[in-house]
This record gives structure tokens, sequence and C-alpha cells, in this order.
């Protein structure tokens, strides 16, 4: 438990030495919260969300951004919005850092590992795509969960039925 608690200390150390997550984020000048999530439903505006992202990380319960992460992958196929899918169910479970995945429902679960992969499919060709690859995708490999078929990341049903 304690190895848990010093890398939790870690990350959250990292995240905030590169601003990620601001503790003070505010949102900009006359603009509101409303307006930001009109864009993000309008348009697909990814700045709006990345500042309604960064406001409800501070200011919001865990969750409260899932809604428009997931408007912002399915209906604008955002590959970033396909990963904040991911996180937040794993943090509304309480699993994030664990990746102990048995504490969800299955049908949670199954949906949390489909926008992993989606994200995966569809992050730009760059170190965020080999990342996702080499942090969570391999891990849940080696748990079982996804498998490697015809060089394709897949669910591993016989654990869905």
């Amino acid at each position: 438990m304690k190895i848990y608690f010093f890398l939790l200390q870690i990350i959250f150390a990292v995240h905030m030495s590169y601003g990620q997550y601001d503790l003070s984020y505010k949102l900009p000048d006359n603009v509101s919260e409303k307006e930001l999530i009109a864009s993000i439903i309008g348009v697909g505006d990814t700045i709006a969300y990345h500042h309604l992202y960064n406001y409800y990380m501070n200011h919001r319960e865990v969750g409260n951004i899932l809604a428009y992460s997931l408007i912002m992958a399915n209906k604008w196929n955002y590959s970033i919005a396909m990963y904040d899918v991911y996180i937040e169910l794993l943090s509304l479970y309480d699993c994030l850092f664990s990746g102990n995945l048995e504490i969800m429902d299955l049908k949670t679960r199954r949906f949390a590992l489909e926008y992993l992969i989606l994200y995966y499919e569809n992050a730009p060709e760059c170190k965020e795509r080999a990342s996702a690859y080499r942090n969570e995708i391999i891990k849940y490999v080696e748990k079982g969960y996804l498998i490697i078929l015809n060089d394709k990341i897949v669910i591993n049903e016989d654990l869905f039925d």
C-alpha cells in the first residue's frame, strides 16, 4: 500500500510539473461554462474541451467531464477524449492507479477497454500512441483483458461471456 501511495505522489508531482493540473485553474475571462459546453457539443471545439476539462478536474467531482468526453470522442472523433473516457471510468471505480479492473462491473470494464483501444487506434502516430501501448495496452495484455490478434488489439471475449 505504501508503494501505491508513493507512486501516486510521484505521478501527481510529475503532472503538476508539466502544468497539466493547475489547482487554481479558472475559466477564461468572459467565457462561461455554458458557452464552453455549447462549443464542445456544437463544433467539437478542442480548446473549449481542454478549458472545461481542466476546470472540471479542479472544481467538480470525478466523472462530471465524462459526458463531454464521450461527445468529443464519439461525435468529433477526438482521440484525447477517448483516453479521457477510459481514465474517468477508472477514476469513478477508484482503480486508476491499481489497474484492478475486477472491481468494475463487466459492462463498464468492457466499455473502458473499448475506449482505450479506440484511443490507441486513433491517436496520432507519435509518442502518445507509443506511450499508450507501452503503459496501458501491454499491462492489460499481460493481465489477459486484451489480446493481440493479427497485429490488432482486441478485447479478450472469454472474460466477458
